[in-house]
């Protein structure tokens, strides 16, 4: 749904409905006290705009001016986010990026890069962190991200095409298991 923040304060409303002639419309309040929920930061995905709050300022997430518009002009919606130490991971299906921050995030303080390879995932599921590294599984096969992804699983793509039912995206999921070290989807 779409949001407003109607004045410089914090509350932000969800937009109900829109009369016909655009008008007039009608709010539902989405927050409006105060944070009691321990969280320093929030981000927000909606597609391919990702809202964010200063550290400690969680209740300004929906704030226009902390919003940033990622993998643009790409075929993709965003499908998942990873914060690591190096930035925050955005995937779409076929793309992603790596969202950098030099202070606080912010759309003058923050950079884009593009990852390259044309790699995404599947869902947010199919990302797995492991022994400091992050793993992804997407139509092409399962890789390691980096700034230019590492492809993982050659020795078994070809049955990945043809065993799997893809339709049931949804459900996939992966998972590390640190006793045997090896990663599961």
């Amino acid at each position: 749904g779409r949001l407003l923040n109607p004045g410089p304060g914090s509350v932000a409303f969800q937009i109900a409905s829109i009369n016909s002639l655009g008008t007039a419309g009608v709010l539902t309040s989405i927050y409006t006290g105060t944070t009691a929920t321990g969280a320093a930061q929030v981000y927000v995905k909606q597609p391919n705009r990702l809202y964010y709050s200063r550290l400690n300022f969680p209740e300004e997430c929906f704030a226009a001016y902390y919003a940033r518009d990622v993998l643009i002009g790409r075929p993709d919606r965003l499908r998942a986010q990873k914060m690591r130490p190096d930035g925050m991971y955005l995937f779409g299906a076929f793309s992603s990026e790596r969202l950098t921050f030099q202070v606080d995030p912010g759309a003058t303080t923050s950079t884009l890069i593009t990852i390259l390879g044309n790699r995404g995932t599947i869902n947010k599921k199919c990302l797995v962190e492991a022994e400091g590294s992050l793993f992804a599984w997407d139509a092409a096969g399962i890789y390691r991200v980096e700034s230019v992804p590492v492809p993982v699983s050659a020795p078994i793509d070809l049955a990945l095409k043809t065993l799997v039912d893809y339709s049931q995206f949804q459900a996939f999921h992966g998972g590390y298991d640190p006793v045997d070290r090896v990663v599961k989807w």
